[in-house]
């Protein structure tokens, strides 16, 4: 067997002893490098996306990932409304019958609004299934999750009345509000968590 020191005497291995020599100083660096990375920025809406949809994205965000049948409407408010995907309405094991997609009309074509609706499902259940995504939310007039000084919000409740069994989930985008607390779903919130849907 070849002697180490030898080996490397060995007249067409003397190109790598530079490179060897350096190896240790240029570890330290890259390791360096990682420790003062900064992580990558999260999106806008981030926390409060439903299958890759969310409250402040722009209509062409939302067409590359599947927003359909697009139409501009005056009802409940002026808007570009659009639909989500089947194979994108999904909650836990539940899937929306449908879900609607409400866009400003101005050169911006921001999500205000996006409605999900899950018929014959109790609200508390929609509540549940929510809180496993998005934590526990407060209790005031429906269930309502809200990180506070952020625009977006959302708001869960039953959809018809006084029907329980038709849950529905809305996701709202609202930047003017952020800057007063007045405004903020917290400070008017009751108990944090869902009730159990009734067996």
């Amino acid at each position: 067997m070849m002697d180490v020191k030898m080996f490397w005497r060995e007249p067409g291995l003397s190109f790598l002893r530079p490179a060897l020599k350096a190896a240790p100083l240029t570890a330290a660096l890259l390791g360096l490098a990682a420790c003062h990375s900064e992580p990558p920025e999260k999106p806008a809406g981030n926390w409060a996306s439903f299958n890759g949809f969310y409250p402040g994205m722009t209509l062409d965000q939302a067409k590359a990932i599947g927003a359909a049948n697009c139409e501009e409407k005056l009802d409940p408010f002026r808007s570009i409304a659009c639909d989500i995907p089947a194979d994108k309405r999904t909650l836990g094991e539940m899937t929306s019958h449908s879900s609607i997609l409400y866009f400003e009309t101005d050169k911006e074509q921001r999500l205000v609004k996006a409605r999900v609706f899950f018929r014959g499902h109790h609200y508390n259940t929609v509540c549940n299934a929510l809180s496993r995504r998005y934590g526990e939310p407060q209790y005031a007039d429906g269930y309502r999750w809200h990180v506070h000084g952020q625009p977006e919000s959302i708001w869960s409740k039953n959809s018809s009345g006084s029907n329980a069994m038709n849950g529905m989930v809305e996701f709202s985008f609202h930047p003017m509000a952020v800057a007063h607390d007045k405004n903020n779903p917290e400070d008017k919130g009751g108990p944090m968590g869902c009730l159990k849907a009734p067996s």
